[in-house]
């Protein structure tokens, strides 16, 4: 997402991307070379954490633009911070959908599911929260959970294939972790989450603290919680701190899908 606003003022950049995915980057340079974009405009450095922070610490790169963990992106600004340099940070993002009563709770449903299992939920806006109202939150829970008991796990070159493996066996574990750590402080597992089931799964709480709620976690997990009333409020502010943030989809009858960028959502009142 950084590129093609760096392009557009003129810039020429260099990408670090994780190192678990160098080849995606790679392959973008090879088609920006090819639609002539010149040469030295587009530059990828695939390498471990020690190139990325070379990069930051540089005193010849004046902009640096960064999307991942909220973690990195605190080490990001403590390492520019000598050299006054100009940061953009994408952190932390949990993507909720808001669900109001009166919604087409089907094609909600059908669209929330795709939100999460998209390559397995490895998304910087996977929508990984649902915020449903109280009226509708168990037959809607319950709508989700068969929709993703359906989906077919297998390899990620399968056509075939809903639902793909994560990353690493790293990822797979931390997954797992985060599983076991709901269901102890009470979420409910309303399918999958089970190494055999391919880690696809729907937990459902009403509790906010859950650390699967707060943390983004790159996985194919979706959260429900907040049986929020209609008499409560929700409260959507621009993102200053680390809470959950990300593309908010709202579904209401009227307006069908409403899609707010860049804030924090959260029940209150």
């Amino acid at each position: 997402m950084e590129i093609a606003p760096a392009l557009a003022a003129g810039c020429t950049m260099v990408v670090k991307p994780a190192p678990e995915t160098p080849l995606t980057a790679l392959k973008l340079a090879e088609l920006c070379h090819e639609a002539g974009v010149p040469e030295g405009v587009v530059n990828v450095l695939p390498g471990l954490d020690e190139a990325g922070k070379a990069l930051v610490r540089h005193p010849g790169v004046p902009k640096i633009a960064f999307t991942g963990e909220t973690a990195t992106g605190r080490h990001i600004l403590q390492a520019a911070a000598p050299h006054i340099k100009r940061v953009t940070l994408e952190l932390g993002g949990k993507s909720p959908n808001v669900i109001f009563a009166d919604a087409d709770l089907e094609q909600a449903a059908k669209s929330a599911l795709f939100g999460v299992f998209y390559n397995s939920g490895q998304v910087c806006q996977a929508g990984s929260r649902i915020l449903v109202e109280r009226t509708v939150y168990e037959p809607f829970v319950e709508r989700l959970a068969e929709r993703a008991k359906k989906l077919k796990v297998g390899p990620g070159t399968n056509a075939r294939s809903d639902l793909g493996p994560v990353i690493s066996q790293e990822q797979y574990e931390k997954v797992l972790r985060y599983i076991e750590i709901g269901k102890q402080e009470g979420a409910r597992l309303a399918a999958g989450g089970r190494a055999l089931d391919g880690l696809g799964a729907a937990i459902s709480s009403n509790r906010l603290c859950l650390p699967m709620y707060r943390h983004q976690c790159a996985s194919p997990v979706k959260k429900f919680s907040a049986r929020w009333r209609r008499s409560f409020r929700l409260t959507m502010r621009k993102k200053r701190s680390a809470s959950p943030t990300g593309r908010c989809t709202v579904w209401r009858p009227r307006c069908g899908r409403t899609t707010l960028s860049g804030r924090s959502v959260s029940p209150s009142g």
